[in-house]
């Protein structure tokens, strides 16, 4: 079982985190050596840093799973609960340098890309993950 810490994740369903603020994003150290295929799994979030930008955003028991197709690529299953229903979104998944990940979700016709940067992962009981 993945247990997944996050800091924040992706603006998807509600489950993303960050802090709202003018400017550049901070630079963050990402995972040495990150393995990409190792990262693949089911991840639980069980913390997240609060913040005004979600106001209104309740999901509860959010699930990441990250399914890696070849080198750099993949697909991403992100769901959460609101008022006892389960709501699911699916998008690709793209590493775009160390330990950073690009995800892109379509909907109704319209991309999004989200970044996720992992700061520490031992690949099997926790990561710590950061978007900006």
């Amino acid at each position: 079982m993945h247990c997944y810490i996050l800091f924040s994740l992706i603006a998807v369903v509600s489950a993303s985190s960050n802090v709202i603020y003018e400017g550049p994003c901070p630079h963050v150290k990402p995972q040495q050596n990150f393995d990409f295929a190792s990262y693949q799994g089911t991840w639980y979030e069980i913390a997240r840093y609060p913040n005004a930008g979600e106001e209104g955003a309740r999901g509860k028991c959010t699930i990441a799973e990250y399914l890696i197709h070849g080198y750099g690529t993949g697909r991403v299953k992100n769901s959460h609960v609101i008022d006892g229903v389960r709501s699911f979104i699916e998008g690709d998944l793209t590493l775009v340098g160390p330990a950073r990940i690009r995800l892109t979700y379509t909907f109704d016709g319209l991309s999004k890309d989200s970044y996720l940067t992992v700061l520490n992962t031992d690949y099997t009981n926790y990561a710590i993950g950061y978007s900006c």
